[in-house]
């Protein structure tokens, strides 16, 4: 378990997902307007990004990571904690909350309480 302190226990609404291939895992933090990038085998946070408002992550089979982030899905290729510039995939949602990526053959993202599946 990685400790993180939250100053706010209103801050502490997250979701988060962890790469199947890396040793990375990550967790929005809506409140904060921020995703905590967390190296699992280091047991320690590598940093926090910005990001207006987190949602539900996931990632691929290629280790990228899949953000909502308002009404829209961005794609990440991790860099440590760096979120670099997220890549549109899905656009125009209505209320996207969490989802999910089908590994395999072709990665197929899932939304929940959005308006698509893909």
């Amino acid at each position: 378990m990685v400790p993180f302190k939250l100053e706010n226990r209103k801050d502490a609404e997250v979701s988060g997902s962890r790469g199947a291939l890396t040793a990375s895992s990550s967790a929005s933090l809506p409140v904060l307007k921020q995703l905590a990038i967390v190296d699992v085998a280091g047991e320690k946070i590598l940093g926090t990004p910005e990001l207006a408002d987190p949602r539900g992550l996931a990632f691929d089979s290629k280790g990228r990571l899949y953000a909502i982030s308002g009404k829209k899905v961005l794609r990440f290729t991790l860099n440590g904690a760096e979120l670099g510039k997220g890549e549109e995939v899905i656009g125009a949602l209505e209320d996207p909350q969490q989802l999910t990526v089908r590994r395999g053959r072709k990665d197929l993202c899932h939304l929940i309480s959005g308006s698509l599946t893909r």
